[in-house]
């Protein structure tokens, strides 16, 4: 668009497939956000987009008809999570989804500000999720970069989703293996096991995970 004399922020927000932007208007960065379409329409929500951030000053100078063209570069962000959840000792009832356990994050931040702050009222996604034929159920999605791990649990629930089957704290989660996953790099991948036996329920870090992914010091 025309712009007059000034400095201007531009602020990007990359792979904003199914994202909506609020108060575009408020001149105030805090106060504009994006989030799920789904969590702005009331809906429920299963996740957000990979969803990227930049932002950058310019200043548009008196016009000048000899001005060269001038290329500015921005770097991207990172403003989500990659989540995976694995449950294993699921059978497969070859019948409707629905009778699968159902998995939740609980205490999600649903908003990122323009400054690539999460906020907004704690609220909850339900995975959507797949079963491998072989008794695991995995779930795989993104949410947004929160900082306060201790009030977001992933939660396991029977069907009817009345019965809480297993429970899982971020912050815990994430201070038992802090020597696998860095929570402060730019792409993080949070993954979950729960292992349900006749007798008790394991929590761990997938194999797959550890023997494949390490941080690089």
């Amino acid at each position: 668009p025309p712009l007059e004399e000034g400095t201007y922020r531009i602020v990007c927000v990359g792979n904003a497939y199914d994202t909506k932007v609020e108060n575009i208007d408020a001149r105030d960065h805090s106060r504009t956000s994006f989030a799920a379409a789904d969590y702005i329409n009331g809906e429920t929500v299963s996740g957000n987009d990979p969803l990227y951030w930049s932002a950058i000053d310019y200043v548009i100078a008196p016009y000048d008809e000899y001005k060269q063209i001038e290329t500015r570069t921005t770097y991207f962000k990172c403003s989500h999570y990659d989540i995976s959840v694995e449950v294993v000792g699921v059978p497969d009832p070859n019948t409707k989804a629905g009778n699968y356990p159902v998995i939740a994050l609980e205490g999600v931040a649903p908003r990122t500000d323009f400054n690539n702050r999460a906020h907004g009222e704690p609220t909850t996604y339900v995975m959507e999720t797949n079963h491998d034929g072989n008794l695991t159920l995995k779930g795989l999605n993104n949410i947004m970069r929160h900082t306060n791990h201790e009030d977001v649990w992933v939660r396991v629930y029977t069907p009817d989703q009345k019965e809480l089957l297993a429970e899982i704290n971020f912050a815990q989660f994430l201070n038992k293996y802090s020597d696998m996953i860095d929570v402060t790099k730019n792409e993080v991948l949070i993954p979950f096991q729960i292992i349900f036996k006749p007798t008790e329920v394991t929590i761990k870090l997938p194999n797959w995970f550890v023997e494949t992914v390490r941080p690089i010091l």
